[in-house]
């Protein structure tokens, strides 16, 4: 037999039991268009910050979301203990994107969408960590308000398939503290918004970048649409009243009550009569302060806890002032003012970072009584 025919017939042959490749083999699937979903403030306290979710719209129609600030907020009291000590868990669940966009509406929460111009090995290495993510022994972790929670966490997953570029690009000063980004979520919850002045301690003061603010789903959004060029579209828009305010006017009620304590102890101190009940009047205000504050730094592992500056500034050992006798009360006050005003000295050298005002100023007013009281005549 003539060797080409030979080797023709072997090649029809191998081509018969070996179809080509790009016959058989079916083409990638095109990779899902990638969404960025925040959600704005709502009634309730623990939606005041927002809430920030991903989504996938499939080629073929699906449309699923992944949100990541998943936990049993039923749970009051194991709760707030869990987050003191740094346990509470959190986890991504899943669900499509009419049903999420509809329990906002129920809520009458502000949601925009962002479409992310993601290229294909993007988005495909992004559904790739989420599909990890929902995976049982990876899909729970521990939140922390500041630095892990539903933003976060997208944040980060965004960062990875961008191989490291939105970092990178973020890293220049934020031109607000962590706690300053936060109190724009608390403007409609005044006393909470004082309350932070004295719980929340130096972790979340002094210069941050703007990676670190992108934990508050606004500044998120912002820095998605501009890094990626990815306006964001409203897809509903809140009916209720807005829910802004001056939350600042929440450290004017407070200071208030802080002089109700304050008054008796100026008039006792003035007439002569009745310091020691003005002094347990005093107490009650300064010393509930001094343990609420200690318990905290004490207690808890999580650093905006821990590291609470008011710890120097209110403190449980002002419960002995109505125990105290007059002129070993009015010692007592006059070492407290004087470390008070240590403290002021730390705050102008930048020593101290936390705004420091409204403690000092609850602290100051009844001791500094105490402290100017004249001492009692002795009997001639």
């Amino acid at each position: 037999m003539d060797a080409r025919l030979s080797c023709g017939l072997a090649l029809l042959a191998w081509l018969s039991a070996h179809p080509a490749r790009a016959e058989t083999e079916p083409a990638p699937a095109p990779a899902p268009t990638i969404e960025l979903v925040t959600i704005g403030s709502g009634d309730e306290l623990y939606e005041k910050f927002g809430h920030a979710a991903i989504c996938l719209r499939e080629p073929a129609g699906a449309h699923r979301c992944f949100n990541y600030g998943v936990t049993d907020f039923a749970d009051g009291a194991g709760l707030a203990w869990r987050f003191i000590r740094g346990r509470q868990k959190f986890w991504v669940d899943e669900e499509s994107f009419d049903h999420m966009v509809a329990g906002y509406e129920r809520d009458d929460r502000e949601v925009l969408v962002q479409t992310l111009p993601l290229a294909p090995a993007a988005s495909t290495a992004l559904v790739a960590a989420i599909e990890h993510d929902l995976e049982p022994a990876h899909r729970e972790y521990i939140y922390d308000h500041f630095t892990d929670n539903c933003a976060t966490r997208i944040r980060d997953l965004l960062d990875r398939a961008l191989d490291g570029r939105l970092r990178s690009a973020s890293q220049r000063e934020s031109p607000r503290s962590l706690r300053a980004v936060g109190h724009a979520g608390l403007a409609s919850a005044p006393l909470v918004f004082a309350l932070t002045d004295f719980l929340l301690g130096r972790a979340i003061d002094g210069p941050a970048t703007t990676w670190q603010a992108m934990y508050y789903p606004a500044v998120l959004r912002d820095q998605i649409a501009t890094q990626l060029a990815a306006p964001a579209m409203t897809v509903y828009q809140r009916h209720g009243p807005p829910l802004d305010g001056d939350g600042t006017r929440g450290r004017r009620w407070v200071l208030m009550l802080a002089l109700a304590f304050a008054v008796p102890a100026m008039i006792a101190t003035l007439i002569g009569r009745g310091e020691r009940l003005a002094a347990a009047w005093a107490a009650l205000w300064l010393a509930t302060w001094g343990v609420v504050v200690w318990t905290l730094v004490i207690l808890s592992v999580v650093p905006t806890l821990h590291y609470n500056e008011v710890a120097l500034v209110l403190v449980p050992f002002d419960a002995a002032l109505p125990v105290l006798g007059a002129a070993r009360r009015r010692t007592y006050a006059r070492v407290r003012v004087a470390q008070l005003g240590l403290v002021c000295a730390l705050v102008a050298l930048g020593v101290l970072h936390q705004p420091l005002g409204l403690p000092l100023a609850c602290a100051a007013a009844p001791l500094a009584s105490f402290a100017l009281a004249r001492a009692p005549r002795l009997p001639r």
